[in-house]
């Protein structure tokens, strides 16, 4: 399957982003790194190591 933007300028084909534009696909983007980030910091071990 192949991402496009169609003549709107909105992603289609884009599983989790059809519909929207660069810039909301890309505030999602960030919003789910930061989420990823933040669930990575609290995985610490008992010695209080991130892994």
């Amino acid at each position: 399957m192949r991402c496009c933007i169609d003549e709107q300028g909105r992603l289609i084909n884009a599983p989790g982003f059809n519909g929207l534009d660069r810039f909301e696909a890309r505030s999602k983007i960030e919003s789910t790194m930061h989420e990823a980030f933040v669930d990575s910091i609290r995985r610490v071990d008992d010695e209080g190591l991130i892994y």
